[in-house]
């Protein structure tokens, strides 16, 4: 009886280890990451390119340009972008010098078709770059949807910035043509992208962006991606008028 006692637990015992083996298995085991998740790694700030681009090292996802995501500042050298883009680049230097270590949020999109990352900067000391570049007026909210976090707290950020009339937003002397549509004008393209109202969720052909307030707008590649994010396209009257409900305050 005690051979096939033993015999019985060395049995038991064989079965029980198995068992935990399997837990333990392909379905147990965290799913290695395609790519190193925002906030793992720290880089160091090698230059600055303008207002809302920085080169890096080390290498992140294999590349060492980051474009900010969410803001959009004034282009260097154009004749209606100056002299708030000379400005927002002497800011960003002063934000990151050389040498600065931060930390990158990455969103949905990581990276870009110019090979830049795409993600937030934050300081060692907390402080959020992108926002505080919107903060200080020295960019605009600019926002390419999946990727929406912060936009709340940028939004915020623009509204300061706007009520102190700071940067492109001086009274005196405000940008007169957002970043974005200099690009357009530059290469001499239409708009392309639906845009939403973030407040109603409801969104508008491209050619009508100006309908949705600049502190509100979230920009769409396709009409699909806007029904994707829940947003429903802006009735309309038989005029063709949009319904004002799809409008939202900026403030």
């Amino acid at each position: 009886m005690t051979g096939r006692a033993s015999t019985v637990r060395r049995c038991l015992v064989v079965a029980t280890v198995a068992v935990i083996t399997s837990a333990c298995g392909s379905d147990s085991r965290p799913t290695p990451p395609t790519s190193p998740p925002g906030g793992e790694q720290r880089q160091n700030v090698t230059s600055i390119t303008d207002g809302d681009t920085v080169r890096f090292n080390p290498p992140l996802l294999g590349l060492t340009s980051l474009r900010f995501l969410n803001i959009d500042a004034p282009e260097l050298n154009g004749a209606s972008q100056e002299p708030w883009a000379a400005a927002s680049r002497t800011n960003m230097q002063q934000l990151l010098p050389v040498g600065a270590e931060i930390r990158i949020e990455t969103d949905q999109d990581r990276t870009d078709s110019f090979n830049r990352v795409l993600g937030h900067a934050v300081r060692v000391d907390g402080v959020n770059v992108n926002r505080e570049q919107l903060r200080m007026g020295h960019a605009v909210l600019f926002v390419i949807w999946p990727n929406m976090a912060h936009f709340a707290e940028y939004r915020s950020a623009q509204l300061e910035a706007q009520s102190a009339g700071r940067g492109v937003w001086t009274a005196s002397a405000p940008l007169r043509e957002l970043p974005f549509e200099y690009r357009l004008r530059q290469d001499r393209q239409a708009p392309f992208r639906p845009v939403g109202d973030y407040l109603t969720h409801a969104y508008v052909e491209p050619a009508d962006y100006p309908r949705v307030h600049v502190n509100n707008r979230v920009f769409f590649n396709t009409r699909a991606d806007a029904d994707a994010a829940g947003y429903r396209v802006c009735s309309r009257d038989e005029r063709g008028e949009y319904s004002g409900a799809c409008f939202a305050s900026g403030n």
